[in-house]
């Protein structure tokens, strides 16, 4: 009888545990619920700018411009009403002179890079990040 006692409780400690195992993937499945939504609300955040990143490269590295040559970005913010400054940010640290003029709707970027070799300038077209830095009335920046 104490074999069959041990036998019940080993059978009862297997329920249990495959009862918790149950119970951790009905909380796995509220988690990801939560998740998703905060994935799709960076995602909508995030896809508009990576959809003009991408856009860039194509039309930009099509050409190598020399080192010094301006380089051409298209950018269409939203609601902007006049000429706006923004700067040019890259994560490989190359220096930029900035201007900004609007154009209809599309908004041109012309910035001098000053680019060390070819492979710097792929980098570039890649990671081109545009920031808003302020919002100048009459002349361009």
């Amino acid at each position: 009888m104490a074999k069959r006692n041990d036998m019940q409780d080993a059978d009862d400690d297997l329920t249990t545990e495959t009862t918790a195992s149950a119970a951790t993937p009905a909380e796995n499945t509220d988690t990801p619920t939560e998740n998703p939504t905060e994935t799709l609300s960076a995602g909508a955040e995030s896809s508009a700018a990576p959809t003009e990143n991408e856009d860039m490269p194509a039309a930009d590295t099509a050409e190598h411009p020399a080192d010094g040559a301006p380089v051409i970005l298209d950018y269409a913010p939203e609601n902007v009403m006049q000429e706006t400054l923004l700067a040019v940010k890259s994560r490989h640290g190359a220096p930029y002179r900035r201007c900004g003029l609007l154009f209809g709707s599309a908004f041109v970027i012309v910035a001098r890079a000053q680019l060390p070799d070819d492979g710097a300038w792929a980098r570039l077209a890649a990671d081109v990040h545009l920031e808003v830095r302020a919002v100048v009335a009459g002349e361009a920046a």
